[in-house]
């Protein structure tokens, strides 16, 4: 499953600015950001997702991060 996300962000990364993330998990998950100076983190460095949801996250144009 990890490869599978690795994979996905990293595709994201190259061909978009926009990030969907899914919890197909039964607990409560966390998605944080991480950012390079000068710009805001996309979701504001911490988004919680429930089982279940769904949340897309936009990054700024020039935006250079990581998402854990």
């Amino acid at each position: 499953m990890q490869k599978l996300v690795v994979v996905a962000v990293v595709l994201g990364i190259v061909y978009c600015k926009d990030f969907t993330f899914v919890n197909n998990h039964g607990v409560t998950v966390w998605v944080r950001t991480l950012g390079n100076a000068g710009l805001p983190a996309p979701g504001g460095g911490t988004v919680e997702l429930a089982s279940g949801a769904q949340v897309t996250l936009s990054a700024d144009e020039g935006w250079a991060g990581r998402f854990w």
